[in-house]
């Protein structure tokens, strides 16, 4: 068997569980590991102007991005990029435009952050950059934070509010600003109570809903543009129970009992969810909802909505990808959240943010995930970039690595996967939110919105948090979940979806009735799927024009047939699927078999004649070979093994490129040693190129076709030996998709703790490459791929 990985010495002391998989067209490159400043256990979550706040069942309240004015609330004025502790104590807590306030467990307000109208109550204008009492105001059991105003609930249904004024938004009858708290006039019976930029509303005990301050676009939902210092009611529909009142910049909402949405004011944007852009003066229902709703929250110029089953949908502005669905682009109807957790409360940016966008919502296991803009961390990551879907709080994955492949027979988990045209990842542990796929969309291979996507973005998972194993095909993608189903997505013309049709799907579907073995072992070639079933045996299905499912006919199968066992093959230890051939590696890594096409010789069984059951290669060193792993091209295949007494590389195939790595351009149905590499770990094979990974020294080598930098040795050269790839990063591992001009490699990030980066190089069709840029040109050097927030 293999021998450990070779590390430097400051790398191998920290890096024990990354390993290598051949699962797909492509080398699947494997993560696990740990978070660290992961915000968990959290009752609620309030988004500000530009930072967000939330508070835990243990009373702690942490915050984190602008903080400008001290509203953070740690003692500082430092912007705050991750989670900052407020303190412990307290039982609410509320976001406003540069200030917070939370209800204390004694029942006395206290307010941070920008305090130039009073809007902190203590009796000042001067800015606090930790928790002051609110004046005036003895007990409280919700707080809410406005554009300048705030405002709290007493134990006994009345309100009180304080700061600016100059609207009435403070709801005493006057346009007097107030620096400590005063009684909201004839209010009572108050069960909900929310602060907008310049005006406020309160849903009573009643079922009615008020507003007050500012009457600009409607948004006091009275039926005109009029302003009030004092309640007015809404013109909710008749016999409506109002539970919950949420009030922005310019519009407003409440929920009803019925879980219907309503909302008033402004609607530029969309905003209101009524399918126009129509100011609305009175309430009007939200549209195609999807289903009742037990949560609803207004942003600056967006409205998102948890529904009772938890599905998050947002409507309005999108220009910074706050309505979370993995667009930038407005929609005055409700849409899906991508969300890979459950949400069950939901909170978009206030007033006055500058012109950025945000959202947070709280997951039902009690962590946050945030989407959006993040110019001033309001999305708690580490990094600057925004996230067009939610990712989470807070959490910095600790990445660590070991052995290139699992000895002891248990699956890892594998993190990347490359097709022709896009890649994915899949991050497995506490932290997993799925799978999050880039580059090209034309066959909806990446279950996002349509058009391509130039850096990742995550995907549906069905069943929670299950996402295990990804892998990538030519215009498809399938997930292994842990609980061993299958599901895939993307072209389907000859069933390689395994859904029992050759209709493409846009999302995960499940290949019905297959259950793989535990190790999980998923494959995906260019229009065929291949995995591993319960009791070891492999199964196919998908295209099969040259055998390449192994069943013993050339017959299309849209569900998984097994392949066949005459001729040998029981067990698998390892199982490739590659451009119209697949191959397998048996139980016992003594021999290895072959299937489907082979006018290259790409199979190894010195012949040239297509194969519908697995066949033996017949090389000499068969016999003493102890197989490791494999890697599958276009029309060439690579085995990595300890043949006779040295491990090697062997290749065989097509080779008008040298992607055989013999120093030659001449096929051969014959394995053919590739040119120095002694200590090779990890394989990939492109359409016309081969990599690999050197144990010894961490470098990555690549050979064949280079007419778009496949190679990654920062030229266009072919080359019919290897070269090595242009980076002097640590490689860990390596991918490259069967059909595929792109390849990418897993890296020491050289940050100290274990993180590792993504590199690509290239084709960058439909954003390939994964760097965020709307260029197409290919790129002969390695280059980062601009992850997700939470796995870099």
């Amino acid at each position: 068997m293999a021998s450990p990985l070779s590390l430097p010495p400051s790398t191998a002391a920290r890096l024990r569980l990354l390993g290598l998989v051949i699962l797909g067209t492509a080398a699947v490159l494997v993560l696990a590991g740990c978070q660290k400043g992961l915000l968990t256990d959290a009752v609620d979550v309030q988004s500000g102007g530009s930072h967000t706040c939330a508070i835990q069942t243990d009373g702690t309240v942490w915050c984190w991005g602008a903080n400008t004015f001290g509203q953070i609330g740690d003692g500082s004025t430092t912007t705050r990029k991750s989670p900052a502790r407020v303190g412990k104590g307290f039982t609410a807590v509320a976001a406003g435009t540069n200030h917070s306030c939370a209800i204390a467990s004694d029942g006395r307000p206290r307010c941070w952050g920008l305090n130039g109208s009073g809007q902190l109550g203590d009796g000042s204008t001067s800015n606090r950059t930790e928790p002051a009492t609110v004046l005036d105001l003895t007990e409280g059991q919700l707080i809410a934070a406005g554009g300048a105003h705030s405002c709290a609930v007493r134990t006994d249904g009345t309100a009180a509010c304080w700061g600016a004024n100059a609207s009435g938004q403070l709801g005493d009858g006057t346009t007097a600003l107030r620096t400590t708290a005063v009684g909201v006039s004839g209010l009572a019976g108050v069960t909900d109570l929310e602060a907008g930029a310049s005006h406020t509303c309160a849903a009573l005990l009643d079922g009615s809903a008020r507003c007050w301050g500012n009457g600009g676009n409607g948004r006091l939902g009275h039926g005109s543009t009029s302003g009030s210092p004092v309640p007015a009611a809404v013109n909710l529909p008749p016999g409506a129970n109002a539970t919950k009142v949420t009030a922005a910049e310019t519009h407003s909402c409440a929920l009803l009992a019925d879980g219907t949405v309503w909302c008033w004011g402004a609607n530029s944007s969309g905003q209101l969810g009524d399918g126009t852009t129509t100011v609305r003066t009175s309430p009007v229902q939200v549209v195609g909802l999807g289903g009742p709703a037990s949560d609803v929250s207004a942003g600056r110029f967006h409205t998102c909505a948890v529904l009772v089953d938890s599905d998050t949908r947002c409507w309005g502005s999108n220009v910074d990808g706050g309505l979370g669905n993995g667009t930038t682009t407005l929609s005055p109807v409700p849409v899906t959240v991508a969300s890979r957790s459950p949400i069950t409360a939901v909170s978009a940016n206030g007033p006055g943010s500058g012109g950025r966008q945000h959202t947070c919502g709280r997951y039902e296991d009690g962590r946050v995930g945030c989407w959006g803009g993040n110019t001033t961390g309001q999305l708690g990551h580490v990094v600057d970039q925004g996230a067009l879907t939610p990712s989470v709080v807070g959490a910095v994955i600790d990445l660590e690595a070991a052995t290139e492949w699992d000895a002891t027979g248990t699956a890892p988990q594998p993190a990347i996967s490359s097709g022709t045209a896009h890649s994915c990842v899949v991050i497995a542990g506490e932290w997993d939110e799925g799978g999050f796929c880039w580059g090209s969309n034309n066959r909806s291979q990446l279950g996002l919105p349509s058009a391509e996507h130039t850096q990742p973005l995550g995907f549906l998972t069905p069943g929670l948090a299950s996402a295990a194993r990804v892998v990538a095909g030519y215009q498809h993608t399938c997930m292994a979940a842990y609980n061993r189903t299958v599901w895939c997505m993307g072209e389907n013309t000859v069933g390689q979806l395994g859904n029992g049709s050759t209709a493409s799907v846009g999302a995960l579907t499940q290949v019905p009735g297959f259950v793989l073995d535990e190790r999980l072992i998923l494959t995906a070639g260019r229009d065929h799927t291949c995995g591993v079933a319960a009791g070891g045996l492999a199964h196919c299905w998908g295209g099969n024009s040259s055998g390449q499912l192994g069943d013993g006919t050339t017959t299309m199968r849209t569900t998984p047939v097994p392949v066949s066992t005459a001729t040998g093959l029981g067990g698998v230890a390892e199982l490739v699927a590659g451009g119209q051939h697949t191959c397998a590696i048996d139980a016992g890594r003594s021999s290895m078999y072959c299937w489907g096409a082979n006018g290259s010789g790409q199979l190894g069984d010195a012949s040239y004649v297509d194969r519908t059951t697995p066949t033996p290669i017949a090389f000499p060193f068969t016999d003493q070979a102890d197989f490791l792993t494999m890697a599958l091209g276009d029309r060439h295949t690579c085995a990595l093994g300890d043949f006779f007494v040295s491990r090697e590389v062997s290749c065989w195939g097509h080779n008008s490129h040298g992607q055989l790595g013999d120093g030659t351009t001449t096929s051969t149905f014959g394995g053919m040693p590739v040119v120095g590499l002694t200590s090779a770990t990890h394989l990939a094979a492109g359409r016309d190129f081969s990599c690999a990974v050197d144990s010894s020294t961490g470098q990555g080598w690549c050979w064949g076709r280079n007419n778009v930098g496949q190679l990654g040795d920062g030229t266009t050269e072919d080359r019919h030996t290897p070269t090595q790839i242009a980076t002097d990063r640590y490689l860990v591992g390596i991918a490259a998709g069967s059909d595929a001009r792109t390849g990418c490699a897993m890296a020491d990030n050289g940050l100290g703790w274990g993180g590792l980066n993504v590199l690509c190089w290239g084709v960058n069709t439909g954003g390939a490459l994964g760097r965020n840029s709307g260029s197409s040109t290919p790129s002969p050097d390695p280059g980062l791929v601009v992850m997700p927030p939470f796995i870099q």
